[in-house]
């Protein structure tokens, strides 16, 4: 292996700064105060640059300083110093402060890589990487970013999994400090934490040209300046925030039809059906059925009525027919929309429709056309979209899984190979596919799900974990991947509930359920020949606890809207670590079985067959528990009873809550009504409440409102935004709060005091004992 080698020659702008060296370019700038971006290449001039994942890079750097003190050059912003090593170049990335943040050593190349290696402190941990199942702390594995379909081999050894994310973020507890690690590299790229030496962690790109970005600040800040330069979560429709019930397959829409009618019947909430490959004519996408889905627009328009939605798979690759026989097919020939060799022969592989060939959605023509074929959906009523198979999954090859290296894509007329275009098809796919859904309905929110992905598809899609497993260690995992992938700027994530293949226990399944609640994607998916796992499929007592856990995602949802909202506007997730809130410890960094929604919800989830009783550990502050009312102290841990009924689940004091009554689907949210519960504390806690029409993109034109409410020890303030249509607040105070006292005009509700205050438009001011 060779090194980049000495620096020979320095350039030095306002901007920027280039560094010619002994073997290769360096080009150093700062698109943010907390943010450099390094570009690196074995050759003599810089390739235009090009990213998938960055859309919208900032026009304007930020002003950069460079001194140089005998071997050192020193690069400077407002935010950060990278101390440049001048004789054999390597970085060292340092804060504000001067506190040391990551140390390297050379950089290392050979004929078809580059490695940057970084020397981590003793007790530093990473955290990201996407969806791999790892503890939650990546250190001691590799995460290999090559896309690949890994159905059946989801655990610790499976290096690649559906996604590739490049991106990571480094913790030290001993200095409480972070900083966040991006190589925006669409190659295959390897992320050896201290696999092979524990001391050492090796970051290979399968290329000798690649762009890095380093970040400093808080978690938070990482992850807002992260996600402010891929891209942030859209507002989703909010029936996609509720539940959703899927099967490969419904097989007709006679039987998703009685499913609908079962979850009415039996009181158990839920918004959205999904259609799995079988409603299509053949496994030919953009069609259905002639027999089992001939009255799909019928269907979907009597389900709608009673608060069902509806999303299809939609897989990229086309079937291969006669000419004549599929429309789709004949024009993407007709047009020269696939991807071939590059010897110009057109690629056939194998999925399910048999012969398949799969569209060059790096091409905007390709795109747009893809986005219109979607009208056949919209025209029968479907309301959204599950991109599946997209690494891309091919089972011509059975070691490789995927489409022959050599396949050409457009790639802005550079005609790339795989090793380039491979991990961004998924993104490129949901990115026509979102493009279109606006085009057919310019004010509707669309709402995707993909499997594969690269990073900045939280621009687009969902993403859900693929092909697990019925097992106790995947529901465990799940915690883990939610919280990394939350960590990765893609918030609007879950895995499937109760396990895609084999079959779960009863009791898995109940506590399953309990755990997807709080999934910001939140759905049961079950494979063929499997059991069904409906919430019924047990009998009366596991179909009790399961209503209970949906009743719950419901009632929750108005405080998980407020998340979105929040997740939109600055990239923080929903599903959080117990250290997102500064509390950055060993402690805190390996407890890997619980989790916060919000700053105000903790989330202990039992996941061990059999238990009933579990230990939990409080973060900093006082805890109450959301059932009993129970006070826990933080920095503490505690036994608590899990009995199979309920998941142990606590809120913070200083704490506001926005809830809803029970409802069967989002349909019925009632906006004049604004339930809030309340745990006051020492210091004043507020929140700006935000409220739209919950399902069209005016949001975007600046069509939304935002209330304040304030809480204050025993006052109680709500001053309502211009437009607002709260018409009744509940307020809801926890009665162990007030020592059994009976307070003026309030109502019991459970653990829960409540009382009814009308708003006239105008600030409401309450004050209790």
């Amino acid at each position: 292996m060779k090194t980049l080698g000495s620096v020979s020659k320095i350039f030095k702008d306002k901007n920027s700064c280039n560094l010619l060296l002994e073997n290769g370019r360096a080009e150093i700038s700062a698109p943010y105060k907390n943010a450099v971006r390094i570009r690196l290449t074995t050759g003599s001039t810089f390739e235009t640059y090009r990213s998938y994942a960055i859309e919208n890079y900032p026009e304007k750097a930020e002003n950069i300083l460079v001194k140089n003190v005998k071997d050192t050059y020193t690069v400077k912003t407002d935010g950060l110093q990278l101390k440049i090593n001048a004789k054999s170049f390597s970085f060292d990335l340092l804060d504000s402060d001067n506190t040391l943040l990551s140390k390297g050593a050379p950089l290392e190349f050979d004929a078809e890589s580059m490695t940057d290696i970084r020397i981590p402190f003793k007790a530093e941990d990473y955290f990201g990487l996407g969806e791999r199942i790892t503890p939650l702390g990546r250190r001691g594995y590799k995460s290999i970013n090559w896309n690949i379909d890994c159905a059946r081999h989801h655990n610790e050894t499976q290096e690649s999994m559906y996604i590739s994310i490049p991106f990571m973020i480094s913790l030290n507890p001993d200095s409480g400090k972070a900083f966040g690690y991006f190589l925006d590299v669409s190659y295959k790229t390897e992320f050896d934490l201290g696999n092979t030496d524990w001391n050492v962690s090796r970051i290979k790109s399968y290329c000798q040209e690649i762009t890095l970005f380093l970040f400093t600040g808080s978690l938070s800040e990482i992850v807002e300046t992260y996600t402010r330069l891929t891209g942030r979560h859209a507002m989703p429709p909010i029936w996609a925030l509720g539940y959703n019930q899927c099967r490969w397959s419904y097989m007709s829409t006679a039987e998703a039809a009685d499913i609908a009618r079962t979850f009415r019947k039996k009181k158990i909430p839920c918004d959205v059906l999904w259609y799995d490959i079988d409603y299509m004519d053949n496994f030919r996408v953009f069609t259905f059925d002639k027999e089992r889905f001939a009255d799909i627009k019928s269907h979907c328009e009597s389900l709608k009525k009673e608060g069902f939605r509806h999303v299809v798979i939609v897989d990229p690759g086309v079937k291969v027919d006669e000419k004549g026989i599929y429309q789709v097919l004949d024009e993407a020939n007709n047009a020269d929309y696939f991807m071939k060799h590059a010897n110009g022969k057109e690629y056939v592989g194998k999925v399910w429709p048999g012969g398949t060939k799969f569209p060059d959605f790096s091409r905007k023509e390709v795109r747009e056309w893809w986005g219109a074929l979607h009208k056949v959906y919209h025209d029968a009523g479907i309301d959204g979209f599950w991109n599946d198979m997209n690494e891309i999954a091919d089972f011509t090859d059975p070691t490789t899984k995927t489409v022959p290296a050599d396949l050409l894509m457009y790639d802005d007329g550079r005609w790339s190979n795989q090793n380039r275009m491979h991990n961004v098809y998924g993104l490129l796919e949901a990115k026509a596919t979102i493009e279109g859904m606006r085009k057919l309905k310019p004010n509707d929110r669309p709402f995707l799900l993909t499997r594969a992905a690269y990073c900045g598809i939280q621009k687009y899609s969902a993403k859900w974990y693929g092909d697990n497993t019925s097992t106790w260690n995947h529901l465990k995992e799940s915690i883990q991947q939610t919280i990394n992938m939350g960590l990765s700027g893609i918030g609007f994530a879950g895995a499937d509930v109760g396990g895609f293949t084999h079959n779960p226990t009863p009791e898995l399944l109940a506590r399953w359920t309990q755990l997807g609640a709080f999934y910001p994607f939140f759905r049961n998916h079950t494979a063929k020949n499997q059991i069904q796992q409906e919430p019924w499929a047990f009998g009366s007592e596991i179909e009790s606890i399961c209503r209970d856990a949906i009743n719950l995602r419901y009632h929750l949802l108005p405080y998980f809207y407020q998340l979105f909202r929040q997740m939109h506007e600055t990239g923080h997730p929903i599903f959080r670590s117990l250290f997102w809130d500064g509390e950055i410890s060993c402690t805190t960094m390996n407890i890997t079985d619980q989790f916060m929604i919000g700053s105000s919800l903790l989330v202990a989830p039992v996941v061990e067959r059999g238990a009933r009783t579990r230990k939990v550990y409080f973060p900093k502050g006082k805890w109450y528990s959301y059932f009993t009312g129970e006070m826990f102290m933080g920095e503490s841990e505690y036994v608590i009873d899990a009995p199979l009924t309920s998941i142990p689940l606590f809120i913070k004091e200083n704490s506001i809550i926005p809830v809803s009554d029970k409802i069967q689907s989002t349909n019925e949210l009632n906006k004049k009504v604004l339930i809030v519960e309340c745990t006051p504390g020492e210091a004043p806690v507020q929140l700006s409440y935000y409220e739209d029409d919950l399902l069209t993109n005016d949001y975007e034109k600046g069509k939304f409102i935002k209330s304040k409410i304030i809480y204050n020890k025993n006052k109680f303030e709500f001053t309502p935004g211009k437009g607002s249509e709260i018409g009744l607040i509940k307020f809801r105070i926890l009665s162990t709060l007030v020592n059994g006292r009976k307070l003026n005009g309030f109502v019991k509700q459970g653990i829960w005091l409540e009382k009814e205050l009308a708003v006239n438009g105008k600030k409401l001011s309450f004050m209790h004992e």
